[in-house]
Parts: C-alpha cells; sequence; structure tokens
C-alpha cells in the first residue's frame, strides 16, 4: 500500500516537475515539500487543499490507497487516467459519487484535526 506521500509524489511525476517546481508553487522550502512526500511531517488538511491545488488535481486523487489514478489535465466523462502501471485508458467517471465520496473523507478528516487540536488544548492547559 502507498503512503500518501508516495501518491502525492505520483501525481508530481506525472506532471513531470521537480520537487523544488511545486515548493516554489506553495511557497515552502524544497527541504519542507520532500519531508511531505516522504511521510517525516503531518499534512494538514489546509495544506493538502494547496498542495492538490498546485498539482492541478481533485483532492481525492491522494485517497485511493489500493490503486492510485490521477487526473492529468481536463476532466471530462470519460477521462483519460494513468494507473499504477502508467498506461492510458478511457474510463467512464461517475463525477458524483466520488464528489460524495470525497466530501464524506474530508469531512472525516476535518474532524479528526479538531479531535487533535482538542486533545493538543487540553495538554498545553
Amino acid at each position: 500500500m502507498q503512503t500518501l506521500g508516495q501518491r502525492i509524489a505520483k501525481v508530481r511525476e506525472a506532471r513531470g516537475w521537480t520537487q523544488e517546481v511545486v515548493a516554489k508553487l506553495l511557497n515552502i522550502s524544497p527541504t519542507a515539500y520532500a519531508k511531505i512526500e516522504r511521510n517525516e511531517t503531518d499534512v494538514h488538511f489546509s495544506r493538502l487543499e494547496e498542495i492538490a491545488k498546485a498539482l492541478q488535481v481533485d483532492l481525492w486523487a491522494f485517497f485511493t490507497p489500493q490503486n492510485p489514478i490521477m487526473i492529468i489535465g481536463d476532466v471530462n466523462e470519460k477521462t483519460q487516467i494513468s494507473g499504477t502501471n502508467n498506461t492510458q485508458h478511457n474510463y467512464p467517471f461517475d463525477f458524483e459519487k466520488e464528489r460524495q465520496a470525497l466530501h464524506a473523507h474530508i469531512d472525516t478528516l476535518k474532524q479528526e484535526d479538531l479531535q487533535k487540536q482538542t486533545i493538543i488544548d487540553k495538554l498545553l492547559r
């Protein structure tokens, strides 16, 4: 199973971009960005949104653990996708279903962030 950082790296590599390019788009150091791809730092949801925007993909592209699929370029009903073996396919895509799944996952991440922040706040009191 790939980690979140590995899936982010795969999207970046599919774009043909270096870590330095993405780091510059995010206004962070290349070292800080490299730590994200190596899973050496926790990525807050807002940073993950920024990474997705910089890489020009939907956020859900980072949350497909079994077979990461990266949407590259403009997306329509029959999307060109790149799977784990880097082959191109035409794939009928249910955007509404994926949008709903993404929003559910986003809500879960936000709730987890709130729970972590509550624990931190209690520990700091």
